[in-house]
Order: structure tokens, then sequence, then C-alpha cells
């Protein structure tokens, strides 16, 4: 068993509700501006960014064309928004991680070894953000034995080719992954690529459920296992 994890909006908030932030400093009706301009760019501009194809200052650059954007709104406005929600955590679920890392032995599950499966994480995300993300979340990205950025692939999830990469390069089989996301079209493209077991991230008390039933929530506190997979 592999458990393999997504990271924006299933561990921490990212780019999708960073209209959050905007709607605190600014109202409602700039925040609704940045909605309706982030389903324009989504399919275009921000899954290049996070192929690594765009820098930051290329995306946000594009981002501000063609539209009336209120007097001092920039993309430096922009830039320091989505800086405060990558802070921010979904909630509970870095205490199910904990659950996860932290306990030993599972007698539903005997192949577990050390205390725990291995975990992967795995994120669409921006070259420039992974340092802010890595150093606002210390604890979370510790718990994980190896992390996949899709911007080192030139690839995002829900690209043909993205999975089946990830699966060779850490020399497992998809048949032992389960994997945990909250976009039901990157699940679907994990099946496509032989991982069948998939879960449905909606909230953390749900995901807990689903992990138990998998036998994966243990109940003594250990030092968590060291990496199972091939780096």
């Amino acid at each position: 068993m592999i458990l393999m994890f997504d990271l924006s909006e299933v561990l921490v908030h990212g780019m999708y509700d960073m209209h959050e932030v905007l709607r605190h400093r600014f109202g409602q009706t700039l925040a609704n501006m940045v909605i309706k301009r982030h389903d324009e760019c989504y399919k275009t501009l921000m899954l290049d960014w996070a192929r690594g194809f765009l820098t930051e200052d290329e995306y946000w650059a594009k981002f501000m064309e063609g539209v009336d954007w209120p007097e001092g709104i920039t993309a430096r406005v922009f830039k320091s928004a989505l800086s405060e929600n990558l802070k921010r955590r979904v909630s509970g679920t870095d205490a199910v991680l904990k659950r996860i890392c932290g306990y030993t032995k599972c007698p539903r599950n005997p192949e577990i070894i050390n205390g725990r499966p291995p975990m992967i994480l795995v994120s669409d995300n921006f070259r420039e953000r992974i340092p802010e993300l890595e150093a606002g979340h210390p604890d979370i990205f510790g718990l994980f034995d190896r992390t996949v950025w899709s911007c080192d692939y030139g690839m995002i999830k829900t690209d043909p080719g993205f999975f089946p990469q990830v699966v060779s390069d850490l020399e497992v089989d998809p048949e032992d992954i389960i994997f945990i996301d909250d976009s039901g079209p990157n699940l679907q493209a994990a099946r496509n690529a032989g991982i069948e077991k998939t879960i449905k991230f909606v909230n953390a008390a749900l995901l807990e459920i689903a992990l138990d039933s998998r036998g994966c929530i243990f109940e003594k506190r250990v030092t968590p296992s060291s990496c199972l997979v091939a780096h």
C-alpha cells in the first residue's frame, strides 16, 4: 500500500480560493472579478504555469490583460493574496495525516511494515511558490517520503503521460496506490493510468473514514517509518 496525496485544497489552500483573501481585503466585487478571470484563464494560463511553461510574472501579466481592474489593483496585490492563501490549511487534514504517520501496526493490513505505508505528495503547482509552501508547512512536508511537482515534469495530472511517468519514476505498482484528490478529473486520470483505488477528498472527517475503512488509521504512537519507495 502506498498513499498518494494531492496538496492544494486537500492539505493547504491554493490558487483556486485566493478570492476569499481578496474578498476580505477589498470586498465581494473584486472577488467576483477574480473568480471570473480565473475561470477564463484556468485551461490556458494557469495550467501552463503549473506545467512550468510560464513564469509567475508572465502569468500575472497575462492575467491582468483585458480587464478593467479597480484603481490600485495590480499584479502585486494578487501575488500578495496568493501568498496569504498558501499559509492557510484545509481544516483537519493535517491531523489525519499525523494519525497515519505517527502510529504503528495495522492488523487489517499486515503488509504495512515499520509503522505506516509510504506516502507521496503529488501536486500541480508553481515553481516560484514551492519554497514558500515548504517553508510555511514544514511539518506537513516532513511527513512525506517524496514530493512530485507538476512543473518538474512539464505536465499536470490530467495530461495522459503524467501518472504513468510518476509511477515509473517511483518504481511502484499502480495497483498498490491509494490516490486522494479533490478533483474528479485528476482522479479519473489516475484511474486511466491503472491507479484504481482513489478517494475523492471532501473534508477531513470523510477522509479519515475512508482511510480507516482501508486500514490506514492506526492506534499506537511510534516514530514514523523510513521511506519504502525508491528515490
